[in-house]
């Protein structure tokens, strides 16, 4: 019964930290594919363009839902557009999250069906995964919600109750509409490899010919194809078949996971990344990235979470201002970010070693300490250090020491 168990978790269950991970990064690919059509609108979108809704289809054509059939005027067509943005945006910081997956996904369904001939393969995995996760709850984690449901659920009242230990509960859950997404992306690999029966994919000269298609390749790929021979074309080529058949069976193998779903990974990260980057296919490659975030096991969360922990090791204790409610609610939302405990919380009335002036400072001031080499900061160089001891932060704490900014 536990080896039954531990199949099944390792099979159908999926980590919250997976999913928070896909609504980033799908949500960024969603914001770009509605933000790199905006300079479009008066073409392809409005009644002052081409309008493909009136001039290209007929009165027998299938009709598809949009939105944007009812928007009048190119300034409706604008304002549609932002709105969509502006949704998108909320996903990707998870406020309201299911409003917005709701919201993001009605926008941009209907500004891919405002035109459908324009519609790419990359479009339609979107508009698909766009419907499917709207059933999964994208918000539990790394969000602007589980924050809120924390500071709800965890009141703390002084910088005592700001160093007790963050309650720890499981990451890991079962959901059908999970099990779709898998189902979804392992057909589009079962049916993009039945559907390759041309001769050029079976003498090996598909992926030569593909870099030989200068209208679509990228300055990456025209480099590319300098050193795409008939010898690597064929490797590249006969090798795709297999791999893109082994994907759709390792996705829903019940067994062997999360080994085979780790190799399949690796395998069309590289596949996907080198596409993405060397031939113009719209969002396609992308999306699939985006997608293959699916494949991610609790385990391998850890893993990475244990890789991410290594790239900030400085512990601070920070002292703000107790009295102020302001501090304490920044204090208590910076808490439930510092996922490796970096930071200790201190205030005036905190017992034992402390840096000289600090009672000083603190009255207008936060004081950030590192113990171990006693030295301080105060104001924006303080706050940049805090900002560095989060996940990630050293990518955003520089912003705050530019000059004029800080």
């Amino acid at each position: 019964m536990l080896l039954f168990k531990k199949i099944l978790k390792n099979w159908l269950y999926v980590d919250t930290r997976t999913l928070a991970l896909f609504r980033i990064v799908f949500g960024v690919v969603g914001l770009i594919d509605v933000l790199r059509r905006y300079g479009l609108i008066d073409v392809f979108y409005s009644d002052a363009g081409m309008n493909f809704r009136r001039q290209v289809t007929s009165k027998y054509a299938i009709k598809y839902f949009t939105l944007l059939e009812y928007v009048q005027g190119t300034a409706g067509v604008h304002l549609f557009f932002i709105l969509a943005a502006i949704c998108f945006f909320f996903l990707i910081i998870g406020y309201h999250t299911r409003i917005f997956q709701f919201l993001s996904a009605i926008g941009l369904i209907s500004i891919h069906n405002a035109a459908v001939i324009l519609e790419n393969g990359g479009d339609m995995v979107f508009n698909n995964y766009l419907i499917w996760t709207l059933f999964l709850p994208l918000g539990t984690s790394w969000s602007v919600d589980s924050v809120r449901k924390s500071l709800k659920k965890q009141p703390e009242n002084d910088s005592n109750d700001l160093n007790q230990a963050k309650n720890v509960e499981s990451t890991q859950i079962f959901h059908f509409a999970y099990l779709a997404c898998l189902v979804q992306l392992s057909l589009i690999y079962f049916y993009t490899t039945i559907n390759k029966t041309g001769e050029m994919w079976s003498d090996g000269t598909a992926v030569y010919y593909m870099y030989q298609l200068e209208t679509f390749l990228t300055p990456v790929g025209e480099w590319i194809a300098q050193y795409v021979g008939h010898g690597m074309s064929s490797i590249m080529t006969l090798s795709t078949l297999p791999a893109q058949m082994y994907a759709s069976f390792a996705i829903l193998c019940p067994v062997l996971q999360p080994w085979l779903r780790r190799i399949a990974l690796v395998i069309f990260i590289g596949f996907h990344g080198v596409l993405a980057i060397s031939v113009h296919l719209g969002l396609f490659s992308w999306v699939m990235l985006a997608a293959l975030i699916f494949l991610l096991s609790h385990q391998d969360m850890d893993i990475l979470r244990n890789l991410l922990s290594r790239c900030c090791k400085r512990q601070y204790t920070v002292f703000y201002d107790r009295d102020c409610g302001f501090c304490h609610l920044t204090a208590r939302v910076l808490k439930r970010m510092d996922v490796f405990s970096r930071l200790t919380w201190a205030d005036r009335l905190t017992e034992g070693n402390k840096p000289k002036n600090v009672d000083t400072l603190l009255e207008t001031t936060i004081v950030i300490w590192d113990p171990k080499t006693d030295e301080i900061w105060t104001r924006h160089d303080g706050f940049a250090r805090i900002i560095s001891a989060l996940p990630l932060g050293s990518l955003f704490a520089w912003i705050l020491r530019l000059p004029g900014l800080e």
